[in-house]
């Protein structure tokens, strides 16, 4: 469900409303996410589009993650880094229209690759209490497991949720498995079966990510096999399903921007448009639906990388409780492979 125009720049207006207005603000223009049946899973202010640069908040169930992405909104109390007082503050009293159980704060201040820890970007509880070991949420309908606490990524991209509703009826017209590249934690693969898909296989690179996409499949009651799970590397992978001759329906490529195996490094940049060409060869009469996170991409670079004989079903960026006044970060888009 997109949210209605956001009135001209809201960050004008932050010298002159408080946080807690600009929170409510920013709550009041996602009213309609909050009455959703299949999510509970969202942004809720996201930085400067809501009159706060550099500060976001996610809902997550019943929990909400506020994360600062500039130093200026950091304070150092009892020899840590934390949110400042007056942000804490005014998230204690923008009410939300659901109950809150607790606050985390996830420091996401640039660090110097040398100087990165993911230690660094472990959440501390503003108020409340801490989710469960085993915290699920829902997104179109899938139940997934959400980290809050440690490291960077929550296991949900929060961002995708209108390009899966666009997905979901889709998903019943497609010939044949889906191959997952670049999984992570299943969300595309028991979107697509719950939607209709025949099935999936699924490769990533980390044994951690192939870990939480079989408890994500066990918690949506879907039965797999060990088989239908892959650690390795998804390029190489391509080459070795077009020796065997393998076809697949659809193939999700939804790469992060870089990632580094022993052997070598895969940067979209560089290597993305030869994965997509090697791409027909395993889904010779299917689609392809890719995927960039890189605001230095634009989408003439991106729809540059694909075969021009393709067909382009939709292109889309990232949901709209992500918009920015500036260039969209997320370019997607669905193709049918000629």
């Amino acid at each position: 469900m997109p949210l209605p125009n956001a009135p001209p720049p809201l960050y004008l207006f932050s010298k002159r409303m408080g946080y807690e207005s600009l929170i409510k603000r920013a709550v009041g223009r996602r009213s309609a996410l909050f009455e959703l049946k299949d999510t509970d899973c969202f942004r809720v202010v996201n930085g400067e589009a809501d009159g706060l640069p550099g500060f976001t908040l996610d809902r997550f169930g019943e929990f909400l993650l506020a994360q600062a992405y500039d130093k200026a909104l950091l304070e150092r109390r009892d020899g840590n880094v934390t949110l400042g007082k007056s942000y804490i503050e005014a998230l204690s009293q923008a009410m939300m229209p659901f109950p809150v159980k607790g606050i985390l704060f996830k420091n996401r201040e640039k660090l110097p690759e040398k100087a990165y820890d993911p230690a660094k970007r472990k959440s501390f509880l503003i108020c409340g209490e801490y989710p469960p070991s085993d915290f699920a949420v829902t997104q179109n309908g899938v139940r997934i497991l959400a980290d809050l606490i440690e490291g960077q990524d929550t296991g949900v991209f929060l961002d995708m949720r209108e390009i899966r509703n666009e997905l979901s009826a889709f998903y019943k017209t497609v010939n044949g498995k889906m191959l997952n590249l670049f999984c992570y934690t299943g969300m595309f693969s028991i979107h697509a079966i719950k939607n209709g898909a025949a099935g999936a296989l699924n490769i990533d690179l980390s044994a951690n990510a192939i870990e939480r996409a079989m408890k994500n499949y066990e918690l949506n009651g879907i039965a797999f096999k060990k088989t239908d799970f892959i650690r390795g590397d998804a390029v190489e992978w391509i080459a070795g399903f077009a020796k065997k001759g393998a076809e697949f329906g659809i193939v999700v490529i939804d790469p992060p921007t870089f990632s580094r195996n022993k052997k070598k490094l895969f940067s979209v940049r560089e290597n993305y448009g030869a994965a997509l060409s090697s791409l027909a060869q395993i889904a010779p009469r299917g689609y392809v639906f890719s995927s960039v996170n890189a605001l230095n991409i634009s989408r003439k670079e991106f729809m540059a990388f694909h075969p021009r004989g393709w067909e382009l079903v939709f292109y889309r960026n990232e949901s709209s409780d992500f918009s920015t006044p500036g260039a969209h970060y997320l370019k997607a888009g669905l193709w049918k492979v000629r």
